[in-house]
């Protein structure tokens, strides 16, 4: 099957929320797409998302040409790159780098 046909699964990362979408990338259509509201933790909300996103991963069934894609949300890029701090973000907020 040529590369063009290729289904693409996404998947939005959040220290408190893991949004993961496959869809066909021909077409658009969504085969399958799920919201996981994360356990809330300042010290290690990178490693909730990626047990998450590791377990939700294992369950699904791709196509072998299947893209991936990442988007890391605003407060894991800022959890990534400086200390946690207690700043109240919007749904908006944290996917502003997405």
């Amino acid at each position: 099957m040529s590369p063009l046909w290729a289904n693409e699964l996404s998947v939005f990362v959040s220290t408190q929320w893991l949004e993961i979408r496959y869809q066909q990338a021909f077409t658009g259509k969504t085969i399958f797409s799920q919201t996981v509201t994360l356990q809330n933790s300042q010290e290690a909300g990178w490693e909730n998302a990626l047990a998450a996103l590791k377990a939700k991963l294992q369950t699904l069934t791709l196509k072998k040409n299947a893209t991936f894609k990442v988007y890391l949300g605003a407060d894991l890029v800022r959890l990534l790159c400086i200390p946690a701090q207690n700043i109240a973000m919007t749904r908006e907020d944290e996917r502003a780098f997405v």
